[in-house]
């Protein structure tokens, strides 16, 4: 495959996963690959971007420096395979068309050098045939296959069976159809259950929505999921210093109708830059004097940071170290379809408390009737 070819497929993927047009995609990519800043882009080069925002400029990136990194796994598996004698115009075709990491090592791991394990130390004995015949599950008796292959007795026969099936156990672990299908039946029937630990819960009150709880893994909102992780005790802070957990994330498993691929693709991004924030020096802004939800009070209004968009309403933080919840009811003083509509991302607002849920810190917010 070219470099011209595989930018090509790189811009159809990357068009295909931020749900964007393939033409702006090229464009904010070769404008990408000589130097340009995502704000720079979204500010000074709409004509030539299609008018993306930063936010989809950033999803942009963050997919090609994803796909970037996934053709360079490519060269070094073709090229080992290569040195084995092993890759075959078919194998080739399939590492180069594939865009997903995890079925890209399943191709792989076939071919990929090993340590010694089980079934390398039963190969070394001879018994791969055994497990040759053994794996096409003939109805013939299985005793005299083991014996032919044991020159002992009984112990050498059960040492020769179980070094059969350590060599088929590998072929089956290795056989990328066998992974697809668990991975499949993974997505489609797996669960994911939290229980609270006996004893503790009085010290995890705020988390007691899931206290005892199961939902199919394919129907979970992120936000839930994100909520149990918490609980379960994967901080944010993990994310932010161990860059083996980020690189296990895989965002488009996530999406969902309250977080799309580009916010997904943004948030996976300030996890890799903490600190960092690219839209230039910002104005001077204060929370009111309040510190903990014990301070809130019903009615007060306050200053606050629009920190997430959702279906059903927009978190804003107000500086108590838990963001509350305006409902898209109460979002403005006119009917919105979606929070999108009244408030943007980072927006400074000012809300009012109408409900303070101590025990499971969590806050109700309100727009509506609030001076600007």
């Amino acid at each position: 495959m070219t470099t011209t070819e595989s930018n090509d497929d790189i811009v159809r993927q990357i068009a295909a996963l931020c749900a964007l047009p393939v033409a702006g995609v090229r464009r904010t990519v070769s404008l990408l690959r000589e130097g340009a800043t995502v704000p720079f882009l979204s500010r000074y080069r709409k004509e030539a971007t299609g008018g993306l925002d930063e936010v989809q400029i950033g999803a942009i990136r963050e997919q090609m420096e994803r796909l970037d990194e996934l053709e360079k796994r490519k060269r070094t598996i073709l090229s080992t395979i290569e040195e084995q004698g092993r890759l075959t115009g078919e194998l080739r075709r399939r590492i180069e068309g594939c865009y997903d990491s995890a079925r890209l090592e399943d191709l792989y791991l076939p071919y990929k050098p090993k340590r010694k394990t089980r079934a390398s130390a039963a190969r070394e004995k001879g018994l791969e045939p055994l497990a040759a015949l053994l794996m096409r599950q003939e109805a013939v008796p299985v005793a005299p296959l083991v014996r032919r292959f044991a020159a002992g007795g009984p112990e050498d026969e059960r040492q020769a069976l179980q070094g059969a099936c350590d060599i088929m156990a590998e072929w089956i672990a290795e056989d990328e159809r066998v992974r697809e299908s668990i991975r499949r039946a993974y997505d489609r029937k797996g669960i994911v259950a939290s229980r609270v630990v006996k004893g503790r819960e009085d010290e995890g009150v705020k988390y007691s929505d899931y206290f005892d709880m199961r939902e199919p893994l394919r129907r979970i909102p992120s936000h839930r999921f994100l909520a149990m992780a918490r609980d379960l005790g994967v901080r944010t802070t993990d994310l932010l210093e161990r860059a083996d957990l980020r690189k296990k994330i895989d965002p488009a498993r996530y999406v969902s109708d309250q977080a799309g691929m580009p916010t997904l693709l943004d948030i996976m991004a300030e996890l890799e830059r903490p600190g960092l924030d690219p839209r230039g020096e910002a104005e001077a802004f204060e929370f009111a004097d309040v510190h903990s939800v014990d301070d809130l009070r019903e009615g007060m209004i306050l200053p606050g940071i629009v920190t997430n968009l959702t279906a059903f309403g927009a978190f804003v933080d107000i500086g108590v170290k838990q963001d509350g919840l305006v409902h898209v009811s109460r979002i403005a003083d006119r009917y919105v379809a979606s929070p999108a509509e009244a408030v943007s991302l980072h927006q400074r607002v000012k809300v009012r408390v109408v409900e303070i849920d101590r025990a499971r810190g969590r806050i109700g917010l309100s727009m509506r009737d609030v001076p600007r």
